[in-house]
């Protein structure tokens, strides 16, 4: 894998004194900052979602307010390099110095307490696109929510996730193991609450690591999760590439744990219109996470 390739910014910020940082515009640094990278589209699900939910048509605005905190060094843009033939490669907005400093304002936190350096910025792709199906996910059920009476709280990022080093003892293989969630939130419906992990699958790990991932979740969810967060269950959602993926991971989820959990998708589910609806568990039921 190469080093994504780094726009260069061509615009002195001297020459942008004038500009006037939004509420709007710091809310849009503060997701960055807490995904690393975002591209157009989901910032536009996020912040710019039109109330007739036509999700899918570009926004002037976003573009524009994009193009201005690029231009006043807020963000730094980068090129997720693609295959031949497969498109035009997406631009993906990242935070620069000048951003963190404003995160930290934001924040109300010491510019020391912010966890980026200049070089999170240099990524191979594989790690980029790992990052983005996180936001993607993000992005989507925000968009998706707008409006209604659930709400989307308690994010959880993967780099605070693995800061708690949780580990969980595999009766299996008589050891403890480290469960390193890719995500974790909750869905407060009126009448009910759902905690749900995230896990993007690649296609990159075998079927023997999965099965001990799901052991790991297991194992949590018996002993550890109530008293970390205070509910007595959860659900982990697992997203990947394609539907013969998705069959494998089904597949050996009820092989290991006879489908007490586990709502998988694909990549290709994660919009606003079909986030919350297109989901099925290991018996291949489909489940609406909109729906109590």
């Amino acid at each position: 894998m190469t080093n994504l390739d780094l726009q260069s910014n061509t615009t002195k910020v001297s020459q942008h004194r004038g500009y006037r940082i939004t509420s709007r515009d710091l809310d849009i640094l503060v997701a960055i900052y807490r995904f690393r990278f975002l591209t157009r589209h989901l910032v536009e699900w996020a912040f710019f979602s039109r109330a007739d939910g036509d999700f899918d048509t570009r926004s002037s605005l976003a573009a524009r307010r994009l193009k201005a905190l690029h231009q006043a060094g807020y963000v730094q843009r980068l090129i997720l390099p693609v295959l031949p033939g497969a498109g035009r490669a997406p631009l993906v907005y990242a935070l620069s110095s000048r951003g963190a400093d404003a995160v930290a304002s934001q924040l109300g936190v010491d510019r020391a307490d912010i966890d980026w350096l200049p070089q999170h910025n240099r990524a191979t792709a594989f790690f980029m696109e790992h990052t983005l199906a996180i936001a993607r996910l993000w992005g989507s059920l925000v968009a998706a929510l707008r409006g209604s009476a659930i709400t989307l709280t308690d994010w959880t990022g993967e780099a605070e996730l693995r800061r708690r080093d949780v580990r969980v003892y595999d009766y299996d293989a008589d050891r403890r193991l480290p469960l390193r969630p890719d995500g974790y939130f909750e869905l407060h419906h009126p009448d009910c609450v759902y905690a749900l992990f995230v896990e993007i699958d690649m296609g990159t790990e075998t079927n023997d690591r999965v099965a001990r991932k799901i052991r790991a979740y297991e194992s949590y969810r018996r002993r550890g999760f109530e008293a970390d967060y205070g509910w007595q269950v959860f659900d982990v959602l697992v997203i990947t590439s394609g539907a013969r993926r998705m069959e494998n991971l089904m597949r050996i989820t009820r092989r290991v744990n006879d489908g007490r959990f586990g709502l998988f998708t694909t990549l290709e589910a994660l919009h606003p219109a079909t986030v919350l609806s297109r989901w099925q568990d290991c018996h291949s039921q489909t489940i609406d996470l909109g729906v109590t």
